[in-house]
Order: structure tokens, then sequence, then C-alpha cells
């Protein structure tokens, strides 16, 4: 299937714990923004039930407010990424989020011997942003948002509101250079 370039889908997890060892997916939010219009089109997220809950460590429900309960009414990750299917042009839309979150999705996926559904066409967003602003990497999102004159919108570190900003922050790093993409994509 060839990749329509006139929408941006990002996205962004949560974990169950931050060892290495013991992480799964815990979070998953989308957020589809439209080139052609620079609108955010469709943002949500869906809560996985890991097959072990209690790796949830006290830090991450902490800092993503997720609890164990929340986990349990879940649903297992093969069924989330179904519905994600459904729902969002995860084979054909160029996709991306803040940081390395494919390497996770790829991982998760061959452990649970669930075909992997997106396409290859990810970009990390914030390798982007470095290129594009002459700096290192390792920033976060927060501060990108800032250089902007923008403040994060919702709770850090849920997965809806982290995916929500970082489709306001692909639409402002791109800002006037999506006038020259809507062009192309118009004239298609």
């Amino acid at each position: 299937m060839s990749i329509k370039t006139n929408r941006i889908l990002l996205l962004d997890l949560e974990l169950t714990d931050l060892d290495v060892n013991n992480i799964e997916i815990t979070e998953i939010g989308l957020c589809l923004v439209s080139v052609v219009d620079a609108t955010i089109l469709k943002n949500e997220s869906f809560i996985v039930r890991p097959k072990n809950i209690d790796n949830l460590s006290d830090e991450c429900s902490k800092l993503t407010t997720i609890t164990k309960d929340d986990l349990r009414k879940g649903r297992p990750l093969n069924e989330v990424l179904g519905s994600i299917k459904k729902a969002y042009p995860i084979s054909s839309a160029p996709w991306g989020a803040w940081g390395t979150d494919n390497r996770q999705l790829v991982t998760e996926c061959e452990r649970e011997n669930i075909e992997y559904p997106f396409n290859d066409s990810y970009v990390n967003v914030s390798v982007l942003y470095a290129f594009m602003n002459c700096l290192s990497l390792g920033i976060g999102m927060e501060k990108a948002l800032a250089k902007y004159g923008m403040e994060f919108e919702g709770t850090q570190h849920r997965a809806k509101d982290d995916s929500f900003n970082l489709g306001r922050l692909v639409l402002k790093m791109f800002g006037d250079d999506l006038a020259g993409s809507r062009a192309c994509l118009e004239n298609k």
C-alpha cells in the first residue's frame, strides 16, 4: 500500500515500568493530524491490559496516574491494535512519536506473536525537532512546546494528552511550510 501524506498519525505510549526488563505497554494515545488544513482530526487513547499487571511500578503509576485497577479494565494489546487498525490509517499514513515508541511496539508484537500493523514510515519527531532547531538530542516535549510559545495541555504522561500535544507541536514545527504541502496535495 502506498503512503499518503495528507495526514500524519502521532502516537504516544505509556509503560508499566522504567526497568527495561519489565516493560509492557499500558496506554496508547493517538493523534491524527491533517496536513491539508493543519488541524487535529482525532485524538484518543486506549488502556492496554498487560500480561502481568503487577509489573506496573509505583513510580510509573504515580507518573502516569494509571492504576492497576485501570489496567484490569483495559483490553489486551492485540484487541487494542485491532481497534486502532480499524479506526486509523496505520498502514497508509506516515506516523511518528517523540522518541522510539515504535521499538516498544515491535518488541511487544514479537513477544506476543501479534502481526505488527504499522507501516515503515516512522518518524522520531524528537530527532526531527533537534535537527530543525540545531539542538542536541534529549530535549523534552514540554521545552519544545515552550520554544513555540505553547504550554502543555492536559496531564503529562497520559498518552492521549501527550499525543495531542505532539500533534500541536508538529503543526507548529512546520507552520508556514504546511501551506506549500497543502498546495502540493490539493493539486494531486
